[in-house]
């Protein structure tokens, strides 16, 4: 099992090499816990070294350990300082790593589909314009039949409205498909409706 390092080599490693965000939140709360800890022996420290109830070989021994105390307070200070700078560093290391893979990302996406839209509409543009041309060659004879159908036919529902089992909206015409669709020539495809 490996031992846990001290918490200064550690500041100290994250200082100098590579680290997350969620390492140095982590350090930077260690090392604050520590801070308090130290402030707290520091002031203790400091009540015994001048309490004049104290004996002399206790003031003696106190008077070190609040200087050491205070110097180890300024050390651990300065740890949590630089660590935050660090903080601020590595977030926007890691917020530009995220933008950078967004970007990619979207470069990549955006490609894909540059391609196969050359490759697909102008096919697509194609057969829908064959289609829309029967359409309306077909509404258009359908047209003609009814204005003069023999005694007894049926009238003739148009080929749009075959093919959904709905009328199509007398506000669009006999043939709506035909008339609302809208397809912008686009890498060498035809357009609809024609020019």
């Amino acid at each position: 099992m490996q031992q846990a390092l001290p918490l200064s080599d550690r500041v100290r490693a994250a200082l100098s090499e590579q680290t997350t965000s969620a390492a140095l939140k982590a350090l930077i709360e260690a090392t604050g816990f520590e801070l308090e800890t130290t402030r707290q022996r520091l002031q203790a420290a400091k009540v015994r070294a001048v309490d004049p109830m104290s004996s002399d070989a206790e003031a003696a021994e106190a008077r070190p350990q609040h200087h050491d105390l205070g110097f180890e307070e300024e050390r651990q200070t300065s740890s949590v300082a630089r660590l935050k700078h660090r903080l601020a560093t590595v977030v926007e290391d890691e917020d530009q790593v995220a933008r950078h893979e967004q970007y990619d990302e979207a470069v990549k996406a955006r490609d894909k589909v540059a391609e196969t839209l050359r490759t697909v509409y102008p096919k697509a543009v194609a057969e829908i314009r064959d289609a829309l041309l029967l359409l309306d060659d077909a509404e258009a004879k359908v047209i003609a039949a009814n204005q003069c159908k023999p005694n007894g036919a049926d009238h003739i529902i148009g080929a749009e409205s075959e093919a959904t089992g709905r009328p199509v909206g007398l506000a669009s015409g006999p043939h709506s498909l035909a008339l609302e669709v809208r397809l912008p020539a686009r890498f060498g495809s035809g357009m609809w409706p024609l020019a």
